[in-house]
């Protein structure tokens, strides 16, 4: 018996060559906890939706130490996917962003809770069906010496808000500078 681990990972995710995939969200949101720094992570799955790859599940992750930069990130992160979009800040600029997870008691086996829904100023956005281009890119491992991809990051494709995602069309301070409440 012979098996191809060209394009695999130890972890099980294919490993794709650097490039721009088109991809789509999938309903496996996470947030995490990391142990060593106390950051909190979100793990977002994409799948994606042309080429040779279509049909892969991708793992992007989006770490978040509640400083300006990293909450620009996210803003940055989810105005590409099409969370957030035009016409989502209020008459006096404010925009909102929570992440409605589950409880501390329902954590999976690897320490995560499951992001059900995303509320932008209040309005409650499903997690799945957002399009963008995943952008991949290559870096060394410093601690194995091996070299790993990874998606660095997305670019916004048109598109209609997935069913239940609100009524606005794409591209808004994260949390309105209060500290996000998060389910640890």
């Amino acid at each position: 018996m012979k098996f191809d681990l060209t394009n695999v990972s130890d972890q099980g995710f294919v490993i794709l060559p650097p490039d721009r995939y088109a991809v789509v969200t999938t309903d496996e949101w996470w947030v995490r906890k990391k142990e060593e720094t106390n950051n909190v992570v979100v793990d977002v799955d994409v799948v994606i939706t042309a080429g040779k790859f279509a049909g892969e599940t991708v793992r992007y992750f989006h770490t978040i130490t509640n400083d300006d930069q990293t909450l620009g990130f996210l803003l940055q992160f989810l105005r590409r996917i099409g969370v957030i979009r035009d016409g989502d800040r209020d008459a006096k600029g404010r925009l909102t962003v929570e992440f409605d997870c589950g409880k501390p008691e329902e954590k999976d086996s690897k320490g995560r809770i499951r992001i059900k829904s995303i509320l932008v100023n209040g309005e409650p956005r499903p997690v799945a069906g957002y399009k963008a281009i995943a952008v991949v890119a290559e870096r060394l491992n410093e601690a194995t010496g091996e070299k790993r991809t990874y998606i660095s990051g997305f670019e916004p494709v048109k598109q209609e808000p997935p069913a239940g995602g609100g009524s606005h069309s794409q591209g808004a301070s994260s949390t309105g500078g209060k500290k996000p409440n998060w389910p640890f």
